[in-house]
């Protein structure tokens, strides 16, 4: 097998080439194709009864379509592995619900979970859509299923994802991903015959390679980016981050302003409210390049977004001119500020940072609490 460094370098067998990846011990990623989904998985399957150690993530393209697919990542104690089998028969009833389907939906799930660590793959083979509709799926799922919000990576749905093969492990986890069982809830052992590992391996593929599939259309909502602020706005965006953010959650330090997009560089390890994760520290990373931004809508409107959740914006509130903010200062007693200082000794930032922080009090015609949207 040749292996390639750059993906334009791959061969190309046609419409339904199938490509993979493989990590290298340095981190690195090195890319092979083949002719048919079908092939790929034999390979691999070879190779895993070949004893070989296995370290291939399949590669979907931003073009093909995808199965619907969930990667559920979290940090786990003994409640949460209790509550796995729950957490699946919600998930499949929301997804009925959600797809407007007539018959429950066809669950495929791998686990690469420990005592320590919910780790799970989840297909669903019988409807597809573009990466985006897999994600406003997800968005979908998440609002109904709320109480396990924090289970979904939404980090997964870009162009040119990778997503780990079944039987296949990271290099620095030796934790490889394995054929769950919904009915028993829990990993089987694996046959040792080439066709039922193929056929295994292959029902885990996310990249669409058969036409009896329901196909769910998104509509894309308007981009956030399209606005152009100055440095004037963006310091008032800014203000409303650090109101609205706790001490322990401002872990960056404004950046440069571009079009509506307000960088911002991560200083220190933290926790994040987008992706209900530590940034940084856990395994000894310092969180260096785990940076997040501010945008700026149309609207007025100031979302704030994490690395891991590109698509999905935490609602800070609306920029308004100053006298705008001061009308809203002077029309609330100093009772309602929550601020046990007279009115008289604050300064206007003072002031904003008070309403926002305590209230969420920042459109000037309604109170407006800073919420996900």
């Amino acid at each position: 097998m040749k292996w390639f460094n750059t993906l334009n370098t791959v061969p190309l067998y046609g419409p339904d080439t199938f490509y993979i990846a493989r990590e290298s011990v340095n981190g690195t990623y090195r890319f092979t194709s083949f002719s048919s989904p079908i092939e790929c998985a034999r390979w691999i399957a070879i190779e895993y009864l070949n004893g070989k150690e296995l370290y291939y993530h399949e590669l979907m393209t931003a073009t093909r379509l995808r199965y619907l697919y969930f990667d559920v990542d979290v940090l786990s104690d003994a409640s949460h592995q209790e509550a796995v089998p729950q957490f699946m028969q919600t998930l499949q009833q929301t997804l009925q619900k959600v797809t407007k389907s007539d018959t429950p939906v066809k669950m495929v799930v791998a686990s690469a979970s420990n005592e320590s660590k919910l780790s799970f793959h989840i297909v669903v083979h019988d409807i597809a859509s573009t990466f985006q509709g897999c994600r406003a799926v997800l968005d979908k799922v998440m609002d109904q299923m709320f109480q396990y919000a924090e289970w979904f990576d939404r980090g997964v749905y870009t162009k040119g994802r990778q997503m780990r093969t079944l039987l296949s492990t990271k290099r620095h986890q030796q934790r490889p991903l394995l054929p769950y069982s919904l009915e028993h809830h829990g990993v089987g052992e694996i046959p040792n015959d080439l066709d039922t590992v193929t056929y295994l391996i292959q029902s885990m593929w996310i990249s669409v390679y058969r036409d009896d599939v329901r196909i769910i259309e998104v509509t894309q909502p308007p981009s956030l980016m399209e606005a152009t602020i100055s440095n004037s706005d963006a310091d008032m965006a800014y203000t409303l981050y650090t109101s609205v953010f706790t001490q322990e959650e401002q872990c960056y330090q404004r950046g440069s302003v571009q079009g509506s997009v307000i960088q911002l560089r991560r200083i220190r390890p933290g926790p994040c409210r987008v992706c209900q994760r530590l940034h940084g520290d856990e395994t000894g990373r310092d969180g260096k390049g785990e940076n997040a931004r501010l945008v700026v809508g149309r609207d007025g409107k100031v979302r704030f977004f994490c690395y891991r959740e590109p698509n999905k914006g935490f609602l800070l509130g609306d920029i308004k001119a100053p006298d705008e903010w001061m009308e809203i200062v002077a029309n609330q007693p100093k009772a309602y500020l929550g601020l046990d200082i007279p009115e008289t000794e604050l300064t206007s930032e003072e002031l904003i940072i008070g309403l926002v922080r305590d209230f969420g009090l920042i459109i000037p015609k309604k109170s407006s609490h800073a919420t996900i949207d």
